[in-house]
């Protein structure tokens, strides 16, 4: 659900709706499983370092979409 952010009216915020809050957990369980699943073939080293690799991309990201 989309709600009119309370300081800046450009903006929107999004809130869960009950239906997805009742499945909230399970989706998160099911994400949880998935990452597993792919970094298994990593060490715990390597999975540490992809992770950080990948924060760093987010951020850039959303730095040249704030620009």
């Amino acid at each position: 659900m989309r709600k009119e952010h309370p300081a800046d009216a450009r903006a929107r915020t999004i809130h869960l709706t009950d239906p997805a809050r009742s499945i909230r957990e399970a989706a998160y369980q099911a994400a949880m499983q998935i990452n597993e699943e792919v970094l298994a073939d990593l060490s715990q080293d390597e999975t540490q370092a992809f992770l950080e690799y990948m924060r760093r991309v987010i951020g850039k990201i959303k730095e040249v979409d704030n620009s």
